[in-house]
């Protein structure tokens, strides 16, 4: 049922918004409704449509139960209300993607919950850290750095890197710390078969690693970390190979808090 995916419990995933960001018509009859309920001459004046084409989105809306109508007037739901809002949020925040543009060039767009999405305004001002020619991996030392002095980790992991995962239980290891995993159950096994593997049941067995595995109709495309300290971001290029030559880092106090509480009330929609 479309409501299972769209109402305020279920509002989860970028996806429950793509039926809406695909057409320009649909946001506009949303963001007309959204103050004011109006009739059909009304909504035509404002979208500029023929009657017949907008009745046609109209009667898509109804069937949703998105919108409804009483005597002549057109009106949003309550979960078309809760739709409306979740758009007007999505494109104020958008602005923190344009900022970091030139990271987000030649990478594959990450697919995130929508709480994620929705707060995208964390990674405005966020530092590009790049490695050069003369130093490949400074990105991932950087990385490697900066979890050193953290203590409580929280990781969405799409691959399997050796560098980064004994970064990991390093910082694990020294600080008497605790991860938070998520990751598929594919990189799971391929970590308990690797060098890496004793390690990381040894911690596991301490009650230092929690996991959760993402959900199987949905493709890991972001390497994720938030710390007490930190919140950075590596991207996968196009080909599906994931980049650690770049890394986008945040270190502002209050969005590295907000970042730690959004992955704890999304843990099981990633």
């Amino acid at each position: 049922m479309f409501l299972g995916m769209l109402n305020s419990d279920n509002i989860n995933s970028f996806e429950s918004l793509k039926y809406f960001l695909n057409s320009t018509f649909r946001i506009g009859i949303l963001m007309s409704l959204y103050d004011t309920n109006k009739t059909i001459k009304e909504l035509k004046t404002d979208l500029n449509k023929s009657e017949s084409n907008l009745l046609h989105y109209l009667k898509d809306l109804e069937e949703k139960e998105i919108i409804e109508k009483f005597n002549d007037y057109y009106s949003l739901t309550s979960y078309g209300y809760i739709i409306s809002k979740q758009l007007y949020k999505f494109f104020e925040n958008w602005n923190s993607i344009n900022n970091n543009i030139d990271f987000i060039d030649n990478h594959i767009e990450p697919n995130l919950p929508l709480d994620l999405t929705l707060n995208m305004d964390v990674w405005e001002e966020a530092e590009i850290i790049q490695s050069t020619h003369l130093d490949y991996n400074y990105a991932s030392h950087q990385y490697k750095e900066l979890l050193l002095e953290s203590k409580n980790i929280k990781v969405i992991l799409p691959i399997l890197s050796q560098f980064h995962i004994h970064a990991i239980l390093e910082s694990l290891q020294n600080n008497n710390g605790h991860l938070d995993l998520i990751t598929s159950k594919l990189i799971m096994k391929k970590i308990q078969k690797s060098d890496l593997g004793p390690l990381f049941k040894e911690l596991e067995d301490n009650n230092q690693i929690s996991i959760w595995y993402s959900n199987s109709h949905v493709k890991l495309n972001k390497f994720l970390t938030c710390t007490e300290n930190f919140i950075s971001l590596f991207l996968f290029y196009n080909d599906g190979n994931c980049d650690d030559s770049e890394m986008l880092l945040v270190q502002d106090q209050k969005k590295v808090d907000k970042m730690n509480q959004l992955i704890d009330e999304n843990k099981l929609n990633f």
